[in-house]
């Protein structure tokens, strides 16, 4: 799964009078600017390790089913999301200050130092510009040949008649912890059906086929010889 590098940017200035523009810079608009410099990220390269690429080439069809039309093109790439944009007081006063929260996610094959590398030559030109980390979870995976993999693969096609596909996963899950201390952690789970967002929802059937999933798959390896 892509890794989260959440980051808080505080811009500060004098800040005036709406009227006194010469008197201060203002913060929001620094801010502005800045967000669309962020957007550079967007272009760092990488290199996905191992049998990942391969895998992950032939299922571009799967992934945008499975993650929505789209997931394809981003999910070896490093994206931006500005969160949170906070600043100004009044409509009749220049902004002193200005606070930006940009979730950058990572792709498998990018290290945290290759993206702060460019998060931190951007914020060189905006003297009046501060960073600090929030959050940071490395991007994580398992060998998509295995074991457990198979096992979800054989559960699910017998219940529903469809052999799910090993994808990388936008979101971060809690299965990161697991492969942190290199144990397999797989990912069965529901379409993100306005994840984050409004009328965000499983569907009944699907949340009981998850379930028969998983009980079935954890019964299949424990039992295993």
């Amino acid at each position: 799964e892509k890794g989260p590098l959440w980051l808080k940017i505080t811009v500060r200035t004098p800040g005036a009078h709406g009227a006194y523009t010469h008197f201060s810079a203002s913060a929001t608009k620094i801010a502005a600017r800045l967000i669309a410099d962020l957007e550079a990220v967007a272009d760092i390269e990488q290199r996905t390790p191992g049998n990942i690429q391969a895998v992950l080439e032939a299922s571009a069809e799967v992934i945008d089913k499975a993650q929505g039309e789209g997931a394809a093109k981003i999910l070896q790439r490093v994206t931006l999301n500005i969160g949170v944009v906070r600043g100004g007081l009044k409509v009749n006063m220049v902004p002193s200050e200005c606070i930006i929260e940009a979730d950058i996610r990572l792709p498998v094959g990018i290290e945290k130092d290759q993206v702060m590398a460019v998060v931190d030559e951007i914020i060189a030109g905006y003297p009046e510009a501060a960073v600090e980390e929030i959050n940071f979870s490395p991007p994580s995976w398992c060998d998509p040949e295995g074991e457990m993999l198979g096992i979800v693969q054989a559960n699910v096609n017998q219940l529903k008649g469809f052999t799910p596909e090993p994808i990388v996963s936008l979101g971060g899950t809690d299965a990161r912890l697991w492969r942190y201390i290199d144990i397999p952690a797989y990912v069965y789970g529901p379409f993100p059906r306005g994840m984050g967002s409004v009328n965000e929802h499983v569907e009944i059937e699907e949340f009981l086929h998850i379930v028969r999933t998983h009980v079935l798959s954890a019964y299949d390896y424990l039992t295993r010889e």
